[in-house]
This record gives structure tokens, C-alpha cells and sequence, in this order.
């Protein structure tokens, strides 16, 4: 069966079939595609005096044209997305961290005080000191040190590779 000019599909081998392009952005000489530059026109790129471009779907989903119920818009050969994400601190949900104790005791204990940390030690030898942090239970909030590398992350579903091709010889599509 002959396909329609201008048909887009996938092959899961790797070689282009004779009467297609591969789907890889290539710009072709209009004079020897005319049937094909009348279906595409200069969407995916090109002059339109003597070239036009086939789309490239290499590292791209396919999307159809039209805005669905309560969807976005999108037109023929719109383009958008990004391969990798940096999720920024206003993009995360709110949340907080606690720093819990389990000593629980009140301040005025002297032999079992509430204590979350202690300075390093000040000077030398038997005058050494050093100065313990008090806390009613460890209930205070406190802040931790901040994490994470703020660093991008790969921001697409599952995915198979397969070879998209589009005709350029074929059956001229009717509109109606």
C-alpha cells in the first residue's frame, strides 16, 4: 500500500525506506519536492524561494495539533519542552524539618539539661572550656544547613528510540 504524501511513521529498523526522508530537520530543494513543499510549506523551515526543511523529531515527542478540552493550543510545527529541569526552591512543595531530642528536661535542671550542641573547647590545658547550647526539649525550630547541588535533572517519560521517516513519494492526500 502506498502511503499519503507528507506521512509520518516509525520504522524500528535503521535505514530510511526508499520514497522517505528521514525526519531529521534536513533542509531539501523545493524544485525537485514540489508535491511535498505544497503539503509542508516553510512550517518546519527553510526559504520557500528554493528550499524547505522536513521536521526533525530527533529527541522529540510527537504532539497532536488543536487544543483539547480544558488543554493548551498547539499549531502545526510548534515546537517547545526542555531535556533537563533545575527545580528551583519556590517550584518545591512547602514543607519544614524538625530536629527532634530525647532528652527531655527542663533548663533548670542542672545534671540533665536539654543540650543540642557544644561550642569546641577556648584556650589550653585544665582552664579549657567550653560553652553548651540549651533547649527546652529540643522543640525549638531550627533550620538546617541547606542540601542539594541545585543541579538539572532529565525531565522526560520512558521512552523508544525508532526511526521517524516521512514521505515523499506517495499518494497526493485529498481534503476531503
Amino acid at each position: 500500500m502506498d502511503p499519503y504524501l507528507g506521512q509520518i511513521s516509525a520504522f524500528g529498523f535503521f535505514f530510511t525506506p526508499n520514497g522517505w526522508y528521514p525526519c531529521n530537520g534536513q533542509v531539501v530543494p523545493l524544485n525537485q519536492n514540489q508535491a511535498l513543499y505544497a503539503l509542508l510549506g516553510t512550517v518546519y523551515g527553510g526559504d520557500g524561494v528554493n528550499t524547505f526543511a522536513i521536521p526533525d523529531l530527533r529527541g522529540r515527542t510527537m504532539i497532536g495539533q488543536g487544543q483539547g478540552p480544558g488543554l493548551i493550543s498547539y499549531s502545526i510545527g510548534q515546537t517547545g519542552g526542555v531535556e533537563n529541569v533545575t527545580l528551583l526552591a519556590n517550584q518545591m512543595p512547602m514543607h519544614t524539618h524538625t530536629v527532634a531530642s530525647n532528652i527531655a528536661s527542663n533548663l533548670s535542671d542542672p545534671v540533665n539539661p536539654a543540650i543540642l550542641g557544644k561550642s569546641p573547647k577556648t584556650g589550653s590545658g585544665p582552664n579549657a572550656s567550653s560553652l553548651n547550647i540549651y533547649s527546652n526539649a529540643g522543640t525549638n525550630p531550627i533550620q538546617g544547613a541547606p542540601a542539594g547541588g541545585s543541579q538539572a535533572h532529565e525531565n522526560r517519560s520512558p521512552y523508544l528510540a525508532v526511526n521517524y521517516c516521512i514521505a515523499y513519494n506517495g499518494i497526493f492526500p485529498s481534503r476531503n
